[in-house]
């Protein structure tokens, strides 16, 4: 049943997204484990993942160096550098605190300030960590993104704290880890989502989620552009050939009319008259990019739309975010 190769799966290259909001830097081979299980008669190979010991602030057997996620075991990358710069370039990590310099031993070394999400850097390079797409790293995201802060902070109390200000301590890393992740991820894509389809015999609405907005990250656009200012433009296009084009939304929230839906069945109906096998005939797609006010606008989301000849209305059976 393990017919993809594993450096080519999203949940194990958008891993590192993971490992990098809690510090996981001892991710690897040797740290994973496969077991072939017999379920309710059905024998297949079930895929762990162990050994949590270097997570958040810890090496395992006392607090973390403050090189641990920020550079690999022998860096080749970050040696040369130093070379060639005959060792004046300084790596941020190398000017914080070390233990016993830190706040909280319990705690170990562990910090939100100098993390950066696409700098994170575990042990050893990792095939799939390698092959992680932005949408990769978007999907992952939006998983992190949706740990609220009452979640984080039952997470904590789970790992019983003596000291209540630990507790209090991590809590403040890992909010700001998490939005740094979501601010930096939903930056390489349009972070629109949760898109919900409704239509009636004449009319269709397309409601959706602007993340950036839904998590308040404040400072998501580097202008601080005021949201009222923040514009969609839709395209809709059959088979090459554009419908209905340019059209402004101020909101999340793009509606056709009982004259747009004509327009749509009538050329599926056209295509359908000519007879012809056309790869697509019965998709539309409906390209969403987004202005943040500054007239600069950002990749499309694509929305895949089937059309039922028969019960003549619309599924939406794809999201395709452009990276």
């Amino acid at each position: 049943n393990d017919w993809c190769r594993h450096e080519h799966r999203r949940e194990l290259r958008a891993l590192y997204v993971f490992c990098s909001l809690i510090n996981h830097w001892d991710i690897k081979d040797q740290n994973s484990l496969d077991i072939y299980v017999d379920e309710n008669g059905n024998r297949y190979l079930k895929h762990y993942l162990i050994d949590f010991g270097t997570t958040f602030g810890s090496k395992g057997d006392g607090p973390q160096k403050p090189d641990g996620g920020y550079t690999n075991t022998f860096d080749l990358r970050d040696a040369f550098v130093s070379l060639i710069t005959l060792g004046l370039k300084k790596w941020q990590w190398e000017n914080v605190p070390e233990p016993p310099d830190i706040p909280f031993p319990s705690a170990g070394y562990f910090e939100s300030e100098i993390f950066h999400p696409a700098k994170w850097d575990p042990i050893y390079p990792i095939p799939a960590f390698e092959n992680m797409t932005n949408r990769d790293a978007f999907w992952a995201a939006k998983i992190i993104m949706s740990f609220s802060d009452d979640q984080i902070r039952s997470l904590l109390k789970a790992g019983q704290y003596s000291q209540p200000e630990v507790e209090d301590y991590l809590f403040e890393i890992l909010k700001a880890r998490r939005d740094k992740i979501g601010k930096h991820w939903f930056g390489k894509v349009n972070p629109l989502d949760n898109f919900k389809l409704t239509q009636s015999t004449s009319r269709m609405i397309i409601k959706f989620e602007n993340l950036n907005l839904k998590y308040n990250l404040s400072g998501f656009n580097a202008d601080h552009i005021p949201t009222e200012r923040i514009r969609y433009k839709v395209d809709i296009s059959y088979i090459g050939r554009t419908l209905i084009g340019l059209r402004i939304i101020k909101n999340e929230v793009i509606a056709l009319s009982p004259e747009d839906m004509t327009l749509l069945q009538n050329s599926y109906d056209e295509e359908n008259r000519k007879g012809k096998l056309v790869a697509g005939k019965n998709l539309f797609n409906i390209q969403i990019r987004t202005d943040l006010g500054n007239s600069s606008w950002s990749k499309p989301v694509n929305l895949w739309l089937w059309y039922d000849a028969i019960e003549k209305n619309f599924k939406l059976v794809g999201v395709e975010h452009i990276d």
